[in-house]
């Protein structure tokens, strides 16, 4: 069950869990995190500039949700294997009125998350957008039969409506709980464009592969 509160810690300390929101521009990432955190869906949104990283507190799962909410944009991409570094669960989303933006996670975040992911990361397909079914590009049947040949967990919503956005991060959460490694320092804090964060030496390495 939910508590339906937004936290940004806990004296308790529940089990701290990164979640790593990634995929193109535009399929919803910004939405479903936002529907989340309990408030009010917006019809358009700034593009995500490096990340943002916002928390949500269950209580079952007893575990706090850090969702980094990265950016789609090509040019920031250099900077997402830092924003991966420690994450349990990287959430792969896509529009499903979009073809392009499915073989792009297929093409491309797959390989990615696989690279610069850390040991025994679970990994969740999402469809959004499941309310633009009259629009439907990727079959649900496709895309779950693919997601099981990548050892991914496959989940369609509606962050509109807020369908299956809570349980979608519960299972998420879930998953990600019964991870064999030692809780993360909660992060609440994003990355601006001001004072970006470089990522690692070996983070070139990991975006040259994931793009072959």
């Amino acid at each position: 069950m939910l508590n339906g509160k937004t936290h940004w810690g806990s004296s308790k300390h529940p089990l701290a869990v990164k979640m790593c929101l990634v995929g193109d521009m535009c399929v919803g990432k910004t939405s479903l995190a936002h529907v989340f955190l309990q408030q009010p869906f917006q019809e358009y949104y700034r593009g995500t500039i490096g990340a943002v990283v916002m928390a949500r507190t269950l209580d079952d799962p007893y575990v706090t949700c850090q969702v980094w909410d990265t950016a789609g944009m090509e040019r920031y991409r250099a900077l997402l294997p830092h924003y991966m570094r420690k994450a349990v669960c990287a959430i792969l989303v896509y529009d499903i009125s979009s073809y392009e933006s499915f073989v792009s996670i297929r093409d491309y975040w797959a390989d990615f998350v696989d690279c610069c992911g850390e040991e025994g990361l679970v990994k969740v397909l999402v469809g959004n957008k499941m309310d633009m079914d009259k629009l439907r590009a990727v079959r649900s049947e496709m895309a779950a039969e693919w997601a099981e040949t990548r050892g991914m967990v496959f989940m369609e919503t509606s962050a509109k409506f807020g369908i299956n956005v809570d349980a979608m991060f519960t299972l998420a959460a879930r998953k990600a709980e019964a991870v064999p490694r030692p809780p993360t320092s909660p992060e609440t804090e994003g990355f601006s464009l001001d004072k970006p964060t470089p990522a690692p030496k070996s983070s070139r390495c990991c975006v040259s592969r994931a793009k072959k």
